[in-house]
């Protein structure tokens, strides 16, 4: 190979190769966390590339889409038309030395291409065969393209997610896709610690729907024992408040009675509290409830409302956004701020959450050019 990162840095996958055909958001950020921790992970792209390549309008190429950048660190890249015989060889050649095989297509794709675990696995029984779908790999939508919003839809968390005007909401970052990429990246660290003992490999399987089900694990166990959909926003005092230069979010849990302390902070009298408390009895997500509350945020600047309510132990954050965010002291102690080198020129991206202190994750080479490397 000739990629452009170092290998062999005694991280906990170093000696680890994955052959990644995964494309879009869901299978890339899984095999990041592989390639940030020392696997050596090589892309296969067909000649037009991943499809994130061509989501940026901004980009100034396809390889300088930032969806593509942030998804594809550490790696490198090969482009094969794994339809035509020479490449298909290419491929399986490639794979004779790998530990593990990584793709996200749709049931039956790879197997038509000779490439599904059966046929690989007879000849490289070791082989860990990680394969991400939309729905799963047998059933009724077992052959449909999977998307996140069409997860989000089909498991219920849009529908919870109902604005008040009664339309259900998607959530407006890649939740399923994301999810699903960490329970892959997962699969695939727990076959290769039971292959240390068994010397066995096998088919890991995960798809979006199964993701954003297991998110919903709380509110899903609560409806099949009680019937009672869980809905935390309107079932406890929780809500976003406008102050007199922003927002605020106020979580009223873990404490019998959290109305008194946001009503302290509030500055409320026992007028105003008596009100309130008729209120609440009703439901503290009562929507006449919050918008006395909100009402009273605007009295206050948003720094001085969470430094009230912090004092009396109430959970509260300030609503941010991007611009906020990058300079909250927070972001910036944890180092999720971090820049990598592309094509030769910076990219500023944002780094793994995983902290591990022999062994921290490496961010030494951008994404990758299209077909950057030689078999």
């Amino acid at each position: 190979m000739t990629a452009d990162h170092p290998m062999g840095n005694g991280l906990p996958l170093d000696g680890i190769r994955v052959i990644d055909f995964t494309q879009v958001e869901f299978g890339p950020c899984g095999t990041q966390v592989l390639a940030d921790f020392g696997a050596e992970v090589i892309k296969i792209e067909a000649p037009r590339g991943d499809h994130s390549r061509h989501l940026d309008p901004d980009a100034d190429s396809i390889d300088d889409s930032s969806y593509y950048q942030s998804l594809n660190r550490n790696k490198s890249s090969i482009v094969l038309d794994l339809k035509d015989p020479a490449g298909n060889a290419t491929v399986r050649e490639l794979i004779r030395s790998a530990d593990l095989v990584v793709h996200n297509a749709r049931p039956g794709a790879m197997e038509r291409l000779g490439l599904g675990y059966e046929q690989l696995s007879q000849e490289h029984p070791s082989l860990i065969y990680v394969s991400g779908s939309g729905f799963g790999q047998t059933g009724p939508w077992a052959d449909r393209k999977g998307q996140d919003f069409l997860a989000q839809s089909l498991s219920g968390a849009a529908h919870l997610n109902m604005g008040d005007d009664g339309r259900p909401r998607l959530y407006p970052i890649a939740i399923a896709d994301y999810t699903a990429g960490m329970i892959l990246a997962q699969g695939a660290l727990l076959a290769i610690v039971e292959r240390a003992r068994s010397g066995q490999g096998q088919l890991v399987t995960v798809n979006l729907f199964d993701a954003m089900v297991a998110m919903q694990l709380q509110e899903l166990t609560l409806y099949r024992r009680r019937g009672r959909v869980a809905n935390t926003l309107k079932d406890f005092l929780v809500g976003v408040f406008q102050t007199s230069d922003g927002f605020v979010t106020i979580a009223g849990f873990f404490r019998p009675d959290p109305l008194s302390a946001i009503g302290e902070a509030l500055e409320l009298d026992a007028d105003d509290m008596a009100r309130l408390r008729e209120l609440e009895v009703s439901g503290r997500g009562n929507a006449e409830l919050l918008s006395e509350l909100d009402a009273a945020c605007r009295r206050f600047p948003t720094q001085t409302l969470v430094d009230r309510l912090v004092e009396r132990d109430v959970l509260v954050a300030p609503v941010l956004d991007y611009d906020g965010l990058l300079a909250h002291p927070q972001f910036r102690e944890n180092g999720m701020a971090i820049e990598v080198t592309s094509g030769g020129r910076p990219v500023p991206t944002i780094g793994n959450a995983i902290r591990m202190s022999r062994t921290p994750y490496r961010a030494s080479a951008g994404a990758p050019a299209l077909g950057a490397d030689r078999p």
